[in-house]
């Protein structure tokens, strides 16, 4: 999870979803556990509570913290796979552009077992191409290398959100993009995609 995550045109939106019941939770690609924290404050009778993330970095913090029951540290793809218990949440913000869809589809296959291993889901990944580069932040896992589509998440049964990062009404926001792209400034939309709300 990088800097660039939870614009703050996200953050209201995903803080309204998280749910204030349900035993069991995972927290995929946890990062620094800003969500897991907000989930945690809202929902202190969890008593399953998991942090997945592939940098140790990040786990360690997470350990320390004391905010999850439990800290994994590994590919959030495998950790879904390997998954046996249904969890009542999940949770995936900034991830899937992180994982590269070929030559196999691990983004895909990681969206469909969100959906089939956890009652209820929230996944955040940006619309458009947002380039970050690997190691920015210290994390090799940093660099964006895929993008997903509207479809990916409805037609796997999401309900899908589009979340502007300009307040502008919506006439001017086609306008303002084209001039920021021309001026070499990026302005994204991310997918909030829900399952179980």
């Amino acid at each position: 999870m990088s800097r660039l995550c939870h614009d703050r045109a996200i953050r209201p939106v995903i803080y309204d979803l998280l749910p204030t019941e349900g035993d069991s939770g995972v927290d995929l690609g946890a990062g620094m556990g800003e969500f897991g924290l907000l989930t945690r404050a809202r929902n202190q009778g969890m008593t399953r509570f998991t942090a997945v993330d592939i940098w140790k970095p990040y786990c360690d913090f997470l350990s320390k913290m004391k905010i999850y029951d439990t800290v994994v540290c590994m590919d959030v793809c495998k950790y879904m796979e390997s998954l046996r218990v249904k969890q009542d949440f999940g949770i995936c913000t900034e991830v899937l552009e992180h994982i590269k869809r070929k030559p196999y589809d691990s983004g895909a296959r990681l969206i469909d077992n969100i959906y089939h291993k956890c009652e209820k889901a929230i996944i955040a990944t940006p619309l458009d191409w947002v380039p970050v580069e690997a190691g920015f932040d210290g994390n090799p896992a940093s660099e964006h290398v895929s993008r997903y589509t509207v479809r990916d998440f409805t037609d796997r049964g999401f309900k899908v959100r589009l979340i502007d990062q300009t307040s502008l009404p919506r006439q001017l926001r086609t306008p303002y993009r084209i001039l920021a792209r021309l001026a070499g400034k990026y302005v994204y939309r991310h997918i909030v995609a829900t399952k179980g709300f």
